[in-house]
């Protein structure tokens, strides 16, 4: 794992006891299907498990338009595939939720995450965790099968109760970027990651975009909110206060 944290911190996403690479995977949309399915060659985004049933949230333009589709996670020296059966748009804000279609019998199994219940802070630490600059390749074309996830770590700088274009609805403003020297050119592949606490690590929202010198997320507050995911999650869903 290609990790690019600040000097003097540590992500949460290295320690495996509380954020394991497992508990997000890369959104790909489905190309063909014969006898499986066979994906294409670029991830759309980042989807992260809030239930041990599959059960995903990601940014809504990570999954919009998208007819078919997989999320891969890493399982040990590979990769596990699984398909995603349905998803579901929100209304209002750039936020979605899906589900996975697990095998009972694989090793590797997803981490859910826990969603915390309470705000960011202007000044606090935080973390976006996803796959920015992966590519997929299909060995049988001769393509390299890539397979990169990676964190990214500052601070919270601001929370707005309105965002603007896609960040509609209240969001969080930090000022997690590329790191200069990184070889990362966007962090598009990461939208829809989990923007988390560090230490104890809990969902506070998700990336929704990002630019020069700044990112910005929804608050999770509206997937708490959401009657649809709330019914469909049930009480699977781990929320903290933390």
């Amino acid at each position: 794992m290609e990790s690019w944290a600040r000097p003097g911190r540590t992500s949460p996403w290295a320690n495996e006891r509380v954020a394991p690479l497992q508990a997000a995977g890369a959104f790909i949309p489905v190309v063909e299907e014969s006898g499986g399915f066979k994906l294409g060659h670029q991830l759309h985004g980042t989807v992260f498990f809030v239930s041990d049933w599959g059960l995903f949230l990601t940014a809504a333009h990570v999954v919009q338009g998208i007819e078919r589709a997989g999320v891969a996670i890493l399982a040990g020296a590979g990769l596990l595939f699984m398909r995603v059966e349905e998803v579901c748009i929100h209304p209002d804000v750039d936020l979605a939720f899906g589900r996975v279609i697990i095998d009972p019998h694989h090793p590797t199994k997803i981490c859910p995450l826990a969603i915390s219940a309470t705000k960011f802070i202007p000044g606090e630490e935080a973390a976006i965790l996803g796959y920015p600059h992966t590519v997929i390749g299909d060995e049988r074309s001769g393509q390299t099968l890539g397979f990169t996830p990676d964190y990214f770590q500052g601070d919270v700088l601001d929370h707005q109760s309105q965002g603007v274009g896609l960040a509609r609805g209240s969001v969080y403003v930090t000022d997690i970027t590329i790191p200069t020297g990184s070889g990362i050119k966007s962090l598009s592949g990461a939208s829809g990651g989990p923007l988390v606490t560090t230490g104890a690590v809990a969902v506070r929202g998700a990336l929704c975009s990002a630019s020069e010198g700044y990112s910005i997320c929804t608050d999770i507050e509206h997937a708490l909110a959401w009657s649809d995911f709330r019914t469909v999650a049930g009480s699977s869903l781990s929320i903290v206060d933390a």
